[in-house]
């Protein structure tokens, strides 16, 4: 008699998403990280791809789990961002809501919001799919898989990622009812944006770590598999050199 291991998962191959989640980049020509990707099985195979359109790019990718969902799916709030302000305010004028969706159609977690305005930056829907446990929606008397809704507060060191012109890394300083103070100035074009804000509790250890280096080629690709119980996972280029290299990276759950 041996033993059987069964696993269930939503979907195949997936790419990681870089910038705005509205967009849904799948590959960087920058050292920077990846959108967090929720991870539903133990098992997984990661792959990155390296061109250019000159020989020899090199890049170095980091792949980091973690399990929080503040770090993993994040926030997606619309806010106004103006040109060479590091203030952050609620939109005074109408946009779009949605449900988000990575490049494969597959919820990332992060929602937005349903009304203009939302209460405040210290009342905003946390991704509650993963914070509320089944039997919670039963307790606060709405179906057995209902969706309660979850508000709290963003916090002072989040990072803010999703719009061209949000310098790479850059955090909240200070967070007010109705405005939040980045740690650098914003360089693009004013106006409203979807932005993900995140906490940063990834893990040091990385998962694995893939070297690409092009040598006399214009690509490279290598990856490796892991288990591994992490519910997130992102993808972090640490460094890539070349003329006009990109990385894409896979995970196949």
């Amino acid at each position: 008699m041996s033993n059987a291991t069964l696993v269930s998962s939503g979907a195949g191959v997936r790419p990681f998403i870089w910038g705005d989640p509205n967009i849904g980049l799948n590959y960087t020509a920058i050292a920077t990280p990846s959108l967090g990707k929720y991870k539903d099985s133990i098992y997984t195979g990661f792959q990155a791809i390296l061109t250019d359109t000159v020989a020899g790019p090199t890049a170095t990718i980091t792949i980091q789990g973690t399990n929080d969902a503040l770090s993993g799916a994040g926030v997606l709030l619309p806010v106004q961002l103006t040109n060479s302000s590091a203030t952050v305010t609620i939109p005074t004028t109408t946009y779009n809501t949605f449900n988000v969706l990575d490049g494969n159609n597959q919820p990332t977690g992060q929602r937005s919001i349903n009304s203009l305005p939302y209460q405040s930056f210290l009342s905003v829907p946390y991704p509650n799919m993963w914070l509320v446990p089944p039997t919670a929606s039963a307790l606060r008397g709405l179906p057995e898989g209902g969706n309660p809704q979850i508000m709290g507060p963003l916090g002072v060191g989040m990072i803010a990622l999703g719009a061209t012109g949000l310098p790479l890394g850059v955090t909240l300083s200070a967070v007010a009812a109705t405005s939040l103070t980045l740690s650098a100035t914003f360089t693009g074009t004013t106006g409203i944006y979807y932005i993900t804000f995140a906490n940063n509790y990834w893990n040091s250890t990385p998962l694995g770590t893939i070297t690409l280096t092009g040598g006399t080629a214009t690509y490279a690709a290598d990856g490796f598999a892991v288990q591994s119980t992490w519910r997130f996972v992102r993808a972090n280029v640490t460094a890539i050199t070349g003329t006009l290299p990109q990385v894409t990276v896979l995970a196949s759950f």
